[in-house]
């Protein structure tokens, strides 16, 4: 789970974090989205196969677990992100 606030900060009570903790989810705390202009960043772009934008993608231990290419309105990405 990608959170931008601190642990104290989870939408969740104490008890469900731990329980979270013991069933293997992991909590990436204090972590912003990043947003890469690839006008800017092109090895970055070409790295990645940015062919569209906008491209969204999940990470997972520093891979690329995940991908989207085109607009995604508020609930529609959190979808995606849940799924």
């Amino acid at each position: 789970i990608v959170y931008r606030r601190s642990e104290a900060e989870l939408p969740a009570r104490v008890e469900e974090v731990h329980h979270a903790k013991e069933e293997g989810v992991i909590f990436d705390l204090l972590t912003n989205p990043k947003k890469i202009n690839v006008d800017e960043n092109r090895e970055l772009a070409k790295q990645f196969r940015i062919l569209s934008i906008p491209t969204v993608m999940l990470f997972q231990n520093g891979e690329s677990v995940k991908r989207h290419s085109g607009v995604l309105m508020e609930d529609e990405l959190k979808a995606w992100v849940e799924e």
